[in-house]
């Protein structure tokens, strides 16, 4: 595994995160529900992470 692949990982976990955070009010953050434009980005950065790994 190459360095971009963990790289793009590393932003893809964290991307997660965040929006479980945002979504759940995680340590009393403003809560800012998943919408279909939020995941619609997140699916768009794990494409790009599929298509760094080839």
């Amino acid at each position: 595994m190459g360095a971009a692949t963990v790289l793009a990982f590393i932003v893809v976990g964290q991307m997660g995160g965040a929006l479980l955070f945002d979504h759940i009010g995680f340590l009393g953050i403003p809560i800012h529900r998943l919408d279909a434009v939020r995941v619609i980005g997140a699916l768009m950065l794990i494409l790009g992470v599929v298509l760094v790994r080839h």
